[in-house]
This record gives structure tokens, sequence and C-alpha cells, in this order.
């Protein structure tokens, strides 16, 4: 794509207004453009949908039943792990992880950095997943691809030194 294409605008029709107005506000707020948090929200909505939609469109005539399973393991989930976004630079120690008691996910961090007194083992089993982050700074001892795994619409890996 050249940057013409990747540039230009685009009409949505039956956008709601006071949403827009909401998104106009936070963009403001955090420093962002609102093409920006339009497309990182519908980057999202891509992760975070698109195996249910698989597996509903390979269901066939049980896509009722599998969206009422899916429906229901989300709102039991949803209380299953640690969820901690919007933030614009985190830094986790080993005592942070040790204090939770439920997997953790990270969502929308500008920039992520464990720390070197962070065993891999203890981050591989408290971590579930890092997704919409810019840079994510991991101990050099960690094995890169492992980590990269649990990443979803991260920009950037990088080994402390």
């Amino acid at each position: 794509m050249t940057s013409n294409e990747e540039r230009r605008s685009v009409t949505i029709r039956g956008l709601d207004k006071d949403l827009y107005k909401r998104i106009a506000l936070l963009a403001r707020e955090s420093g962002r453009t609102i093409g920006e948090l339009i497309n990182e929200s519908m980057k999202l909505l891509l992760a975070t949908t698109s195996a249910a939609l698989e597996a509903a469109a390979k269901a066939g005539t049980a896509v009722t039943e599998l969206g009422k399973s899916v429906a229901k393991g989300v709102k039991e989930g949803m209380n299953e792990y640690v969820e901690v976004k919007d933030i614009s630079e985190l830094v986790l120690n080993a005592e942070d992880l040790r204090g939770l008691s439920k997997p953790l996910v990270l969502k929308n961090i500008g920039k992520l950095v464990i720390s070197d007194d962070v065993p891999y083992e203890l981050f591989n089993n408290v971590v579930k997943s890092i997704v919409l982050v810019d840079e994510v700074v991991i101990p050099s001892s960690y094995p890169k691809l492992l980590v990269a795994a649990k990443c979803r619409f991260v920009k950037k890996i990088t080994q402390s030194m």
C-alpha cells in the first residue's frame, strides 16, 4: 500500500455521534489521533472475535448453541484474569507478579518493561497475554519467540542489556 492509500479519508455512515465525541475526547486526553484510536479499536475487535467467528462459521447449524456457549464462557472468563490497560508506561517487577492470584492480561500500553528480577518462569506462568502495546522490553535471558507468542498487535519487542 502506498502512503497516499494509507492516508486516504474514509467516510463511515451511521456512526454514533456520541461515541465519536467520546473517542475525540479520549484522543485529545491521550495525545493520540482519532484515527489511531479507531484503528486500535478495530484491531482489538478483530483480535478478540476472529477465533469465535471462525468457530461459528464452521459450526453451521450449531451456531446458536455455540454462540450461547461462547457468550457464557466469555462472561465466566472475565473473572478468570486480572486486566491492566490504558497506561503510557508500565514497569513490572517480580513482587508485582508474585502478588497476583489470577493470570494477567496487559492491554493498550505504550511501553511495557519487565524488570530483570522477574524469572522467565514467573512471567510465563502469570502473564496470559499482551495486546496493543507499542514496545515490550524483556530481560535478555527471556526466549523472545515465546514472549512474542503471548503478544497481539505489539509493535516492538526488545531485550534489555
